[in-house]
């Protein structure tokens, strides 16, 4: 009895792997990681064309899939404010999942909690890197690949999806920004000064993993101040409101061609005036990703973390000093930032100005 059910439930679980009725696709709570995880979505289509895909994404990363034609569906949900054991905000995004009757789960988070979900929401399915404890939670748990401190991000992506019979492929990360958002964001840069037909440069001075991947405020200074001289030439500052200060200081005694959107724009915008810029100078960061996905080369700076892993998939002109501490993904340096002490405003400005 017991070995036929072993293999009645075998032969549904190799069923659903074929030829699933409806998939759920978790993705990455980090703007960045997001961005890289999207080809993943268009390799999945392609391996089943007919199959209902819903991604799963937390608000407001949701926004960025709306005009995505590879998924059927958004499950938008906001990251729960109580511990996993304190369940009445976990309950309702179980309870979504569970109504959802799901054959096939892809984790592209690592976390614990997201695992559980799935497993709790009765998704048939469920496929994940094995981290974080939550193996038993998986019916398909994938070890972690032996080169993923070496290779990007967007193809360890792909190696998960890799054990669905799904070939790696060279797909790379696209938004889908309408003429109607590029607008919107050209409106928005006029209200602030803006000129048509004038060279824009975008910079995004903050990161969000922390302060050692920020180049020096006053180096940013220095750049804008020479672009700005140029009368055919605006600056336009990106970042939230907590980046608002840091901006206020670089930009104060610059131009009216440098303008301040930080803590202006919600993320539809940031990318429509991203899209719109000649060249974006930024740490390693999520406005990188998003250039890069909207066909817009970054200058990316880079230090305590590895280009090879999460630098600009395509479009991207990377500078890496690679001192001897470096990468070291530390969030606060403890070596008086060498590695970004070495980039200099000269050498920054000529790669920006190449693009212009």
């Amino acid at each position: 009895m017991a070995i036929c059910f072993s293999y009645f439930t075998g032969k549904i679980m190799k069923e659903v792997l074929l030829q699933p009725k409806k998939i759920i696709v978790r993705m990455p709570n980090w703007l960045g990681d997001f961005i890289m995880a999207l080809p993943v979505l268009e390799d999945i289509r392609e391996k089943f064309p007919v199959s209902k895909i819903t991604a799963m994404a937390k608000d407001p990363f949701c926004d960025l899939l709306k005009t995505n034609n590879n998924i059927d569906d958004v499950f938008c949900f906001k990251k729960p404010s109580s511990s996993l054991f304190i369940k009445k905000e976990h309950k309702q995004i179980i309870d979504k999942i569970k109504k959802g009757n799901f054959d096939l789960g892809i984790l592209l988070t690592n976390s614990f909690s997201s695992a559980f979900w799935f497993f709790k929401g009765k998704v048939k399915k469920r496929v994940g890197f094995s981290l974080h404890f939550r193996r038993f939670l998986l019916n398909n748990s994938v070890p972690v690949p032996k080169d993923v401190k070496s290779q990007h991000l967007v193809k360890t992506y792909k190696n998960l999806i890799s054990t669905l019979g799904i070939s790696i492929s060279r797909t790379k990360p696209r938004l889908f920004i309408s003429d109607e958002e590029k607008d919107n964001a050209f409106s928005l840069l006029q209200r602030f000064g803006y000129e048509k037909n004038k060279a824009l440069v975008a910079i995004n001075p903050g990161a969000a993993y922390g302060l050692a991947k920020c180049w020096f405020f006053e180096r940013f200074h220095e750049v804008a101040k020479s672009l700005v001289n140029d009368e055919n030439c605006y600056v336009v500052f990106l970042g939230d409101m907590l980046m608002q200060p840091l901006i206020q200081k670089i930009t104060m005694g610059l131009n009216k061609r440098a303008i301040d959107l930080s803590g202006k724009t919600d993320l539809i915008q940031l990318c429509g005036v991203i899209s719109y810029s000649n060249v974006l100078l930024s740490n390693d960061s999520g406005p990188m990703h998003i250039a890069s996905a909207v066909g817009v080369t970054s200058v990316a700076l880079f230090g305590s973390t590895n280009e090879a892993v999460t630098g600009p998939y395509d479009k991207g002109d990377v500078i890496h000093k690679h001192v001897s501490c470096s990468p070291c993904y530390k969030r606060v340096c403890p070596n008086d930032m060498h590695c970004m002490k070495a980039i200099l405003v000269e050498e920054v400005l000529e790669r920006v100005k190449k693009y212009l």
